[in-house]
């Protein structure tokens, strides 16, 4: 028999409260079957607040939260409902157990009001006397009238909670010797709105504020002598994904409720795209599906992929290192990051007024290239240095220009040694090649 049809209301039927209550049902059926086809997770909390100073003495109780139980009933405390009784666990045992914030479920044949105030019945809602006017008359004296107050409670994990509506709040990390409890940090409790969960409000608003650094220091990467042409289609795209993602971050920053799934979607897109620019497979990871009653599961690794994309994807693949010259054919390159030897290919790229083809073959003859500290002795001992290889074409990591051909630095050379732990490179050009123009790089990713 359905208990959710609506009343029919004929002339001449004698009314009972059974024709309200019946109605009401109706009402609330309909209500969470059209908000469950909107969203079906519209439930859990807005806001809570625990005493802290209770949980010095070894007691847990709420000063004020708000929020929908599962079952859709709303509830706010202190403002229309009494905050639930303090739960004492000071002689009990308790480690890592999630604190409920508990509601009886309606049942068919079960009273829904407690009358007796001093009875322990798990009913849904207690009797309270209420004054209140009649909103259409401004002569008529106030009356009391009875309302019905949730009556939620505190409830362990550990309980048998199959006949109740729950919503976790808190998890008890520890209770410690002197008695005082300790909630776990991390924990993640049950909600609609994500101020009711501060992880989530955090990394909103640090996400956002990174995303637009990053966007203004790739344009301005972009914008730097020697970055252009080809090469740079790949930083294009970069500053694309985080322009586009930037402003949506920014406005779910700014707006009130906040629902953790819109969060979670759009975490989710943003760690994808990011994924095909600062993951080696290009591929976004398997994250957890979205679980609402545990967002911790679901939301803690995609945080830290954001964290770890973000953190990754200014690293250029290519570094302009400018040539300083100097006299006697001498060029330097210092190193600000001597890592760089070992985790680079270097490629020098050269442009004279003579043909392609000569230079390519009468170039690497008529250069010596060593560290900073030995090019002198390389010089006078006329000794040999790093070898330069020709190559075919332009790396792809690195802008194309005609006219230009490249020169990989052979780092299996003898010469190469020289160069660990030194300050750079140098360079010394013997021959008469005119307009000589040189561009030198390094490209990460170097495989020995």
């Amino acid at each position: 028999m359905s208990l959710r049809n609506p009343v029919v209301w004929a002339e001449g039927t004698f009314v009972r409260p059974n024709h309200f209550q019946q109605q009401a049902r109706y009402h609330d059926y309909v209500t969470r079957r059209r908000s469950d086809a909107i969203n079906a997770y519209q439930y859990g909390l807005e806001r809570i607040e625990i005493n802290k100073e209770n949980l010095l003495h070894g007691r847990i109780s709420i000063v004020s939260a708000s929020g929908i139980f599962p079952d859709r009933t709303v509830f706010d405390i202190p403002g229309e409902a009494p905050p639930p009784q303090a739960l004492d666990i000071s002689t009990m045992n308790v480690v890592n157990e999630v604190l409920y914030l508990a509601l009886p479920l309606w049942a068919n044949g079960v009273p829904e009001v407690l009358t007796d105030v001093s009875a322990e019945e798990a009913t849904r809602q207690a009797v309270f006397a209420q004054e209140t006017r009649d909103t259409t008359s401004a002569d008529a004296e106030p009356g009391m009238i009875d309302v019905g107050q949730l009556r939620v409670r505190l409830m362990l994990e550990r309980e048998n909670r199959s006949s109740y509506a729950c919503v976790p709040i808190a998890r008890i990390q520890e209770k410690r010797s002197d008695g005082s409890i300790v909630l776990g940090p991390g924990f993640m409790p049950m909600a609609y709105d994500i101020d009711a969960i501060p992880q989530l409000r955090r990394a909103l608003d640090d996400f956002t504020g990174l995303l637009n650094q990053r966007a203004r220091q790739i344009a301005a990467r972009l914008g730097a002598l020697h970055q252009g042409g080809v090469a740079d289609v790949a930083d294009f795209m970069l500053l694309q994904t985080v322009n586009r993602l930037g402003p949506i971050f920014h406005h779910l920053s700014t707006i009130n409720r906040v629902h953790p799934e819109r969060l979670y979607e759009t975490f989710a897109g943003a760690a994808g795209e990011l994924a095909t620019f600062t993951h080696e497979a290009r591929l976004p990871e398997a994250w957890p599906a979205y679980m609402h009653e545990e967002p911790h599961i679901c939301f803690d690794p995609l945080i830290a992929s954001l964290r770890r994309s973000l953190g990754v994807m200014l690293e250029p693949n290519a570094i302009a290192l400018p040539l300083q010259r100097h006299k006697f054919g001498i060029l330097t390159a210092p190193l600000s990051d001597p890592s760089l030897i070992n985790a680079c290919v270097f490629v020098l790229a050269v442009r004279a007024a003579v043909p392609l083809d000569k230079l390519s073959k009468t170039f690497p003859s008529q250069v010596k290239i060593s560290s900073i500290e030995k090019i002198r002795d390389l010089i006078n001992l006329h000794l040999p240095g790093v070898v330069l290889q020709a190559m075919p074409t332009a790396p792809r990591q690195l802008p194309y220009h005609a006219g230009y051909t490249y020169f990989l630095l052979d780092h299996n050379s003898s010469g190469w040694d020289s160069l660990r732990n030194s300050s750079g490179f140098a360079f010394h050009i013997a021959g008469d090649f005119p307009e000589l123009e040189m561009q030198f790089w390094a490209i990460r990713g170097r495989q020995d």
